[in-house]
């Protein structure tokens, strides 16, 4: 018999605009972190993990961000979409 499961991971993009200086100049940032494992063990990677079964999107997204679990937002549709 073949397994016929379906594995799926999850990677986290998350964007925010941060102030550079006195001069009121702003950059974009983005969180990164760097792998663990082989075969690309050192370099930079978008934080992400496998996706759980019966395991929201959002939830896992949540689980594998670098930020802290209190900075969860109340929802992710309530994120900004654009920035001025």
């Amino acid at each position: 018999m073949i397994d016929q499961r379906v594995l799926l991971a999850v990677s986290t993009v998350i964007f925010t605009v941060r102030p550079t200086g006195a001069n009121g100049s702003h950059e974009l940032w983005m969180p990164l972190v760097r792998r663990i494992r082989d075969p690309y063990r050192g370099m930079w990677a978008l934080p992400g993990g496998p996706l759980r079964p019966n395991e929201a999107l959002e939830d896992s997204a949540c689980a594998t961000s670098p930020s802290p679990p209190a900075s969860r937002p109340p929802t992710w549709n309530s994120w900004p979409r654009s920035v001025a």
